[in-house]
């Protein structure tokens, strides 16, 4: 008469588990159960119903693409810190004798809103805003403002705002820009970028 070939693995099986069982029982006994598992639930993912060409509740997080990016009239956050770019002009509106644009350069001037919901405080530096265009070259803000209010240092409280202008002379031959925040100084802040069109 043939052995079963499955006899000596079948052995194995059960007396493994019996020594797991074994150990479970002396956990217990000790009042040590297993370890509990965390579960995490996302809430369904639902489409917009809003039919208004800009929104202006769009928040853009950070992704495997790149840092956090929107538009003109988009709210775009990283770790707390919001902007929203709210106008774009083209000629200083306060102090047009201040500026100097040559034939070659363009104006832009942008108001743009900060609000802080990082849960604490938060400080806004506008030096740290430039624009970029689409071969990575970065313009700074002019020294001298043409358009008021212009966006100053500020702490921000928890839930509080700032609004001002923050502007710029770059060639007209710029193409592709953005607005950069680059203070990435509070914890998981990467850069913020709001595209500003052709």
């Amino acid at each position: 008469m043939s052995r079963n070939p499955l006899a000596l693995p079948l052995v194995l099986v059960s007396t493994l588990a019996l020594v797991e069982l074994a150990i479970i029982a002396v956990l217990l006994s000790r009042g040590e159960g297993p370890t509990p598992v965390s579960v995490v639930t996302f809430p369904p993912i639902t489409a917009s119903t809003s039919s208004s060409p800009v929104s202006t509740t769009a928040t853009a997080t950070a992704t495997a693409a790149g840092p956090p990016h929107g538009k003109i009239g988009q709210r775009v956050e990283s770790a707390g810190l919001g902007i929203t770019v709210e106008k774009l002009l083209h000629e200083p509106l306060t102090y047009k004798e201040q500026v100097t644009v040559r034939s070659h350069q363009r104006y832009l001037a942008l108001l743009v809103l900060v609000e802080n919901n990082t849960g604490g405080n938060a400080q806004v530096f506008p030096s740290q805003f430039g624009l970029k265009d689409e071969k990575g070259f970065t313009y700074d803000q002019l020294g001298v403002h043409g358009t008021m209010p212009v966006l100053e240092w500020r702490t921000l409280g928890n839930r509080e705002n700032v609004r001002g202008y923050v502007d710029f002379v770059v060639p007209t031959s710029a193409k592709g820009l953005s607005l950069v925040y680059s203070d990435v100084s509070r914890d998981g802040a990467q850069p913020i970028r709001v595209d500003l069109g052709p």
